[in-house]
């Protein structure tokens, strides 16, 4: 089994964290701002997998 941090399961770990944040969002805990943040880096995160 590779242990190895692939793009792959970056981009799983990075929805994971995603859900997260938006869950704290609606809690009114997070600012809109790094939410936007967080989608602009999912998205780089998409475009560098092949």
């Amino acid at each position: 089994m590779n242990r190895c941090l692939t793009p792959q399961l970056l981009l799983q770990l990075l929805l994971l964290l995603h859900l997260l944040l938006l869950q704290l969002y609606q809690l009114q805990m997070l600012p809109l701002c790094l939410l936007y943040q967080l989608q602009s880096l999912q998205m780089l995160l998409m475009r560098l997998e092949p």
